[in-house]
């Protein structure tokens, strides 16, 4: 399979087969990388079983997936990306982690992967 290769400025080299053993390897956290692209947009991960709780207006207000809980605690208002989240917890058992996003972007054609990029500050 493909690896994932980090270097840092100081010379030393990590390798692992998964992205999140990599990041647990450099920094010491299990994060789910591979759940964040969805997650972050609202939507749980495909291939995976979860649960989750919709708000009265449509929008999603928790998912729990892969040992972790989502929430979505802020949406954009007023805007045409108004369905994406602004502020996000994700929980496990070990670490919490908020994201912020300022704006999301279109992807320029061509680009690969989602049509929409998070800006954090």
């Amino acid at each position: 399979g493909k690896a994932y290769r980090l270097s840092l400025p100081d010379g030393r080299v990590f390798e692992n087969l998964s992205a999140e053993a990599l990041l647990e390897d450099v920094i010491g956290w299990s994060l789910p990388i591979s759940g964040l692209d969805y997650w972050i947009r609202g939507m749980p991960r495909p291939g995976s079983a979860y649960s989750h709780r919709v708000r009265a207006d449509g929008r999603t207000r928790s998912i729990k997936q892969d040992q972790w809980n989502i929430s979505y605690l802020d949406y954009f208002e007023q805007q045409e990306d108004s369905l994406l989240p602004r502020k996000i917890q994700l929980a496990s058992d070990t670490i919490t982690v908020k994201l912020i996003v300022e704006r999301w972007q279109l992807a320029k054609q061509g680009d690969s992967g989602s049509d929409l990029f998070p800006e954090f500050n």
